[in-house]
């Protein structure tokens, strides 16, 4: 979608990401010698969970044997993203029950249609070694 705001000249596009300002941007100095000046960009999409969902993942690819299970769900609007635990803290080693954190925010940066999941709980349910 364009607009042009006729008394201020202005060009209005909505695009779906930071990649295309740099593309829009580049174009319009190579082929017409214009300098575009983007605003910040704005959310304009996020996803939630309708439903629970749970899954136990085996590592037996790395150095370490160990199982990691999570459940996925709904939490209150607003709450952004919630991560909690089931599981006795000295079940794996620290690093480990940071990493398991850390994956699940950065995985839920981007949902199943592209935009970020929000007012989403993250519970780790079992959490083993060997």
């Amino acid at each position: 979608m364009t607009r042009l705001s006729a008394p201020t000249g202005k060009t209005s596009v909505t695009l779906y990401g930071e990649i295309q300002k740099q593309i829009i941007a580049e174009t319009l100095a190579r082929d017409f010698g214009v300098q575009a000046v983007f605003e910040l960009s704005q959310t304009v999409h996020l996803e939630r969970p309708v439903g629970p969902g749970s899954a136990v993942i085996p590592m037996r690819r790395s150095p370490f044997l160990a199982g990691v299970g999570l459940r996925v769900e709904a939490a209150p609007p607003g709450s952004g993203f919630v991560y909690r635990r089931e599981t006795e803290l000295g079940a794996l080693p620290h690093a480990f029950h940071t990493a398991i954190e850390e994956t699940a925010r950065q995985t839920l940066g981007q949902g199943l249609c592209g935009w970020a999941v929000t007012d989403c709980a993250v519970t780790l349910i079992q959490a083993r070694t060997g």
